[in-house]
């Protein structure tokens, strides 16, 4: 019971929304560029 696989997933899964932040952020600032 030491041992638990879930954590892996949840670490991958906080990167992976870590990820979708940066790119929505960037995404958003490209818009605001193209919007001017």
């Amino acid at each position: 019971m030491r041992e638990r696989p879930d954590e892996e997933a949840g670490a991958a899964q906080a990167m992976l929304a870590r990820l979708g932040w940066v790119l929505a952020a960037a995404m958003g600032l490209v818009v605001l560029l193209l919007a001017r």
